[in-house]
């Protein structure tokens, strides 16, 4: 039969296996620890350490139950490797070499227990930092000696008036909600806190407390000068965000970005990340600090600029998957200036201003380099009448009614290196015109240009170029050897036939109404002008299509058409030479209806001038 010791003093609610066996040392012997130990064969660095024989002596002696003791003291498993209950852990993860207590816990032992004092194995561990039972912050002492690391409140804890002075100084404040996630697994294990739980209680404890550090300091604190106080709050700030899984963290990682105050080109994700970014690539330990790593790495890779090559918290990237402006700039030879308004100007950059270049900005890899080869293989808008075969007139017309744009829309960019259009934009359109045409070595007759065939039709040449890019013609011709716009032959009457007047949809542009009516662009606008008189022809702003143009109404040019005829339309219809024209319509009392020189063209009313070629 075994003998115990007796009486026994029942073990506290939440108290260390060390701390019970101090208090049975001074209830039965009045002796330090060490001489009790040695009575009963339990070796000190061993009961401190949490090994199993130690405990298993102590059951022995005291009757106490093994399991019991073996889930109030850390267990070493290691020389950097400790284990409580069923977490695992390194020795920065227990409180170290302070010793921590509640003041008022002690003034309650004071006057209760026979005056024994109870050490909680809760305040072993450094995140726990707040009594639960009397809301107020720990006190910690540093170690002096050997023998403080026994933790025997009765020892080397504070009486009288110094631990008064504990009482007065102890700050009230509410337990954080990392050390109640931490307690709880301890007491009950992983709980639905999946991405929390899916780590070690340490990772996920550290994880906590650099999050919330992120947030609440910012990225380039002082650790070193961070209070109990101060990790306390970082802890439970890290919490809440953590404790809903990876998706808010990501989250918070992107609000970080956003805000993140200084957005030049020289920053980018060690100075949005500060301490967190430092401790995941530059940590000196061999501890793993768990999934955060992992995360943060892959918010790195997804929403910031790293190119391919990079290594990243150890692991090389593979493919770059954002471009900031100076990226792009790189690996285009593009001014980054000039780079980065385009980003602007395309929208693949959300916020900024053109000027400013940004490396947090970024957009999508593929998009960006698609936007470069376009800049690269830009033509200028004033070059393509020469790319093309094509008056400066007619390229307008063509870019009015959307047959070609611009690779920015118009009025974004002011850099003249990103007013152009895609080379392969403008090859595209002459080959869809130019597939449809029969090689011939001199036109057959009646074919024409596609302006001159407008002129003839009396239809606008956008037009006769929809009916060739819808392929609705069937007479198209191409003089051997030609290339571009004026290139392209067709028969004016297939265009009538194809094109009745009817079906004109779209309201021509000035550009296109001008040869029309039979009058010069600059007699157009002055007919047009309203500051003198009220104008003759009335036009309507277009934003729609292409660039903002004004364009005519069908039924205006009709009425156009009605009331007015030019000295050269009149020439045609009479055959005649326009100054014998001009003269019968003097003797008959026809005048022009504004004065030609500032109308910049001779205007009769139709039906009296044509009464006097009846």
């Amino acid at each position: 039969m075994k003998r115990h010791l007796v009486p026994l003093l029942p073990i506290e609610d939440g108290e260390s296996a060390v701390s019970w066996a101090c208090r049975l040392a001074l209830f039965h012997t009045g002796q330090p620890l060490m001489k009790f130990l040695h009575d009963l064969d339990v070796p000190l660095p061993e009961l401190l350490a949490g090994k199993a024989g130690a405990l298993n002596n102590l059951a022995n002696a005291t009757g106490a139950s093994l399991s019991e003791l073996q889930g109030r003291q850390p267990q070493q498993l290691a020389n950097r490797r400790y284990k409580f209950r069923n977490e695992e852990f390194s020795p920065s993860f227990m409180v170290g070499t302070r010793v921590a207590f509640c003041p008022l816990c002690l003034a309650e032992n004071d006057t209760t227990r026979r005056g024994l004092r109870v050490g909680k194995w809760s305040w072993l561990f450094r995140s726990v930092r707040t009594c639960p039972n009397h809301n107020i912050a720990l006190t910690f002492l540093s170690k002096e000696k050997w023998s403080d690391q026994i933790r025997d409140l009765n020892k080397i804890g504070p009486r009288g008036g110094d631990l008064k002075k504990h009482l007065q100084k102890a700050t009230a404040r509410e337990v954080s909600s990392l050390q109640t996630y931490i307690l709880q697994r301890f007491e009950e294990g992983a709980d639905r806190h999946a991405w929390l739980s899916s780590q070690s209680l340490e990772q996920a404890t550290r994880a906590c407390e650099m999050i919330g550090v992120l947030a609440r300091w910012g990225a380039k604190p002082n650790l070193h000068e961070l209070s109990d106080e101060d990790w306390d709050l970082a802890g439970h700030t890290g919490f809440q965000i953590a404790q809903h899984g990876e998706d808010e963290v990501y989250e918070f990682f992107q609000g970080v970005l956003r805000d993140f105050p200084d957005r030049t080109a020289r920053n980018g994700p060690q100075a949005v990340f500060g301490r967190l970014y430092q401790w995941l690539q530059f940590g000196k330990t061999e501890r793993n600090p768990g999934p955060i790593r992992g995360l943060l790495r892959k918010f790195i890779v997804q929403e910031m600029a790293v190119g391919a090559g990079t290594e990243i918290f150890g692991q090389v990237v593979q493919k770059r998957l954002r471009h900031s402006s100076q990226s792009l700039a790189v690996q285009s030879n593009l001014h980054p200036k000039t780079m980065h308004r385009a980003l602007v100007a395309a929208g693949l950059i959300d916020r900024g201003t053109t000027d400013r270049i940004a490396r947090l900005e970024t957009c999508d890899a593929v998009a960006g380099e698609a936007l470069v080869g376009k800049i690269l293989r830009g033509v200028p808008v004033r070059a393509l009448p020469k790319t093309m075969n094509a008056t400066r007139g007619q390229v307008i017309m063509l870019m009015e009614n959307g047959f070609l744009k611009t690779i920015f829309p118009a009025g974004s960019v002011s850099s003249r290196p990103l007013i152009s259009v895609d080379r392969h934009d403008v090859e595209d359109f002459l080959h869809r015109l130019e597939e449809q045409a029969v090689t011939v070595s001199a036109p057959s007759a009646g074919f024409v240009t596609i302006p001159r065939a407008a002129e003839a039709s009396r239809r606008l040449s956008a037009d006769i170029v929809r009916l060739l890019v819808d392929q609705r013609l069937k007479a198209v011709e191409q003089i051997a050897g030609t290339k571009g716009y004026l290139s392209i032959l067709v028969d004016p009457d297939e265009i009538k036939r194809c094109l009745p007047v009817e079906e004109v949809i779209l309201a021509p542009s000035k550009t296109e109404v001008a040869p029309i009516l039979g009058v010069t662009p600059y007699a157009l606008d002055a007919m047009m002008d309203d500051e003198v008189a009220p104008p003759l022809i009335r036009g309507i702003k277009d934003t729609g299509r292409g660039r903002a143009t004004t364009r005519i109404d069908q039924s205006e040019i009709l009425r156009f058409k009605r009331e007015y005829v030019t000295l050269g339309e009149l020439k045609q219809l009479s055959g005649r030479h326009h100054t014998f024209v001009q003269n019968q319509l003097d003797q008959a009392g026809v005048s022009p209806v504004r004065d030609p020189k500032k109308l910049k063209v001779f205007l009769y009313r139709r039906p009296e001038a044509e009464l006097v070629f009846s």
